[in-house]
């Protein structure tokens, strides 16, 4: 499948070089806002065709699919543009600025028969699915607490003035939509849709949110989750789901990734699942 990529920050460099280990990828073109930043990234990758403008992208026959990369308050005017020509897309996390942007992106991928699918990979790959297969060890769950802090290496720009993307509200960029989604994924994933939400958050000078909080209940089940996540701060402390029979902690979101070997038992009813996950029952 011959893709497009809309954007050329780092980000997009990941895509390529994760891409390329993916039998039938292949990057044929990437579009800038300028020729030069494009022609750059295309040269430093061997990418073949560069453009300056998204009609000219979005018409090319050679490219199959598009993946954006672009700041979010860009993703559903791009990705629509996109899908009405008959791409699939690739749109980066989180997909959309809203829920009405999101439907009308979704509305055109039905329309025109292709795929859109947001690159939040969390609760898809492998060790999402030793988190599910190993849930009923700890019984019924009451609580889940899901956290990512992370100080960004934007951050002191901002403090001296420098207001980087990363830190722009009107681009529908702040804490919870670069950092807070990683824990709102595997939340629904897990318990699904709350049934109340209250939430908090630390808002900057210029409006955008530092850092939060949320908590949601879901009255049915008898549970609560706890989401707490942050770009100004950082913090060590795992994310756990509490059953009444044990709990699971996991090291690190979003990206869980395996020990170098199978520990398997530990001691007692302490063990791991191969991955950075413990449970304790």
């Amino acid at each position: 499948m011959n893709f497009g990529i809309v954007g050329t920050n780092f980000i997009s460099d990941w895509f390529v070089n994760a891409g390329r280990h993916c039998e039938g990828f292949c990057v044929q073109a990437v579009y800038s806002r300028t020729m030069e930043k494009g022609r750059t990234f295309a040269d430093k990758h061997g990418i073949p065709d560069c453009y300056d403008s998204l009609e000219a992208l979005a018409s090319a026959d050679n490219v199959d699919a598009v993946y954006i990369a672009s700041p979010t308050a860009c993703h559903a005017a791009q990705s629509i543009q996109m899908l009405n020509a008959g791409k699939h897309v690739l749109c980066e996390k989180p997909v959309a600025s809203n829920e009405k942007e999101l439907r009308a992106m979704l509305a055109a991928a039905k329309e025109h028969g292709v795929v859109f699918m947001e690159a939040m990979k969390l609760v898809i790959n492998p060790a999402f699915d030793a988190i599910m297969e190993n849930l009923p060890k700890i019984g019924k769950i009451r609580r889940v607490t899901f956290q990512m802090c992370q100080y960004s290496s934007r951050y002191d720009k901002f403090k001296n003035g420098i207001i980087e993307n990363a830190f722009r509200p009107e681009l529908s960029n702040g804490s919870l939509m670069d950092i807070g989604v990683y824990c709102v994924h595997p939340m629904v994933k897990i318990l699904g849709k709350p049934d109340r939400v209250m939430a908090s958050c630390v808002k900057l000078h210029n409006g955008v949110d530092g850092m939060g909080t949320i908590l949601a209940s879901y009255d049915e089940q008898g549970a609560q989750a706890e989401l707490i996540y942050s770009k100004i701060t950082d913090s060590p402390v795992p994310s756990q789901i509490q059953g009444e029979d044990g709990t699971m902690y996991m090291e690190s979101l979003p990206i869980l990734t395996r020990y170098g070997s199978d520990t398997g038992i530990r001691a007692g009813k302490i063990f791991h699942l191969n991955w950075k996950i413990l449970v304790i029952i």
